[in-house]
């Protein structure tokens, strides 16, 4: 297979505090490509950068990187980290959560080039064998209700949806609308 299919010749290793400028790098790159168009209608474009900002800056991930509650992973090519995934083991679990404990996949995001090929899959279980090495019994996430690839994803994975949140956009006076989707490990 050739490594244009982002299957078998991409890793996935844990993120240290060596990591935090390619997090954010990637964070960034990835969050705006999946939410460019829902801000440039919706919201304001100046909201998107304060949340990029606040949420993949380089000191904010650094110091989550360094918490023993918070888990990283970044999937790598020969070349370049192409998408990486978010656990947090100490997060308040949504009321409709019945397996516990949890863990939260607060984040997971593939690079555009590399969807569709079978990356997310395999991000995907990672997370749940690195959940389940903690004692996890489930884990739940938050999606943007508008992103039905992101729920076709997950549901195809075995998530069930439990209900709605609103998600605040920092900086902004906006909000979304995220669909809280669990499975059990």
């Amino acid at each position: 297979m050739s490594a244009d299919r982002g299957t078998s010749q991409s890793r996935i290793r844990p993120a240290g505090p060596k990591d935090a400028r390619i997090l954010a790098d990637l964070g960034r790159a990835t969050f705006y490509d999946t939410y460019y168009d829902h801000f440039d209608r919706d919201f304001s474009l100046q909201a998107l950068e304060i949340y990029l900002n606040t949420t993949f800056s380089q000191e904010k991930l650094l110091q989550a990187l360094k918490d023993k509650a918070v888990a990283y992973s970044i999937a790598e090519t020969q070349d370049s980290a192409v998408g990486f995934f978010k656990l947090v083991f100490d997060a308040r679990p949504q009321e409709a959560v019945v397996a516990l404990p949890t863990a939260c996949l607060a984040q997971i995001y593939v690079d555009r080039s590399h969807q569709g090929k079978g990356l997310g899959s395999r991000i995907l279980a990672q997370a749940h064998l690195q959940a389940s090495a903690r004692k996890c019994r489930s884990i739940w996430l938050g999606t943007w209700d508008g992103n039905g690839r992101a729920i076709r994803f997950y549901e195809a994975n075995g998530y069930k949806a439990l209900g709605r949140e609103n998600f605040p956009i920092t900086g902004s006076r906006f909000s979304d609308i995220d669909l809280i989707m669990s499975k059990e490990l």
